[in-house]
């Protein structure tokens, strides 16, 4: 299967990598429809403790209903953020 995505590292905390994914997603006409913050949930559901981690569902509006269709896979810019660092 094609690789349809990327993966980037961003050197900044964590807050501010998110700043900086969610300007880089504006800049390229994207909003961040959805956030996910799959710590919390793992916290809450299971009691689980792990590094910070997030996913941001972009949506591009003038290509974001034809995308809402599409297999996962193709749906436009889902940035997944994790801290790569164990120092939590």
């Amino acid at each position: 299967m094609q690789e349809l995505g990327f993966t980037a590292t961003i050197a900044a905390p964590f807050l501010a990598a998110k700043e900086q994914v969610t300007r880089a997603l504006a800049a390229e006409g994207f909003g961040v429809l959805t956030h996910i913050d799959v710590t919390a949930t793992l916290q809450a559901k299971l009691g689980e403790k792990m590094e910070p981690y997030e996913i941001l569902g972009g949506l591009q509006p003038s290509t974001g209903a034809r995308g809402a269709f599409r297999p996962p896979q193709h749906r436009p810019a889902t940035a997944v953020q994790r801290r790569t660092a164990r120092s939590w």
